[in-house]
């Protein structure tokens, strides 16, 4: 009888992840808690009312990130989402790239998105409470151009 050969593939976390932007400053910005909102659908069109169909347009969610609040002094992404909030429509639109990378329990490379000409669309802070213990969090959500897996 042939012996079966077992398969040990370690199956990557969804825990372990970092996220940076892109540019002439790679400061990485470690301590969210979710990232998520990676989707794309891509439309398909009817030809002449036949069963017939062809792509369309892709269509894409939003990257919404959770994390602690913190120092703006501390984070690149914090400095940035800070800037472009009390502009609004009155300033032109900046926009950045974002690395999203999932990592090992060992910080190696499992998976790396690149997400390009990404702006901020909402932010939020999750409200204070006095008899609450909760860790004071914020939420950003950003609107983007293209997402690429790369690794």
């Amino acid at each position: 009888m042939a012996e079966e050969k077992q398969h040990n593939i370690c199956q990557p976390t969804a825990f372990y992840f970092n996220l940076q932007t892109v540019g002439s400053s790679t400061r990485r910005d470690i301590d969210f808690l979710e990232v998520f909102g990676f989707s794309a659908e891509m439309e398909s069109q009817e030809i002449d009312g036949h069963q017939r169909y062809v792509p369309g347009s892709m269509r894409h969610g939003n990257i919404i990130c959770k994390r602690p609040i913190r120092p703006l002094r501390k984070s690149e992404l914090s400095l940035w989402t800070s800037q472009m909030m009390p502009e609004g429509a009155n300033k032109d639109l900046t926009t950045c790239d974002l690395l999203i990378t999932l990592l090992s329990p060992t910080g190696t490379r499992e998976a790396a998105w690149l997400i390009t000409k990404v702006y901020l669309v909402k932010w939020d802070v999750a409200g204070f409470d006095l008899e609450n213990n909760d860790v004071a969090l914020e939420t950003i959500e950003f609107a983007y151009d293209t997402i690429q897996r790369i690794q």
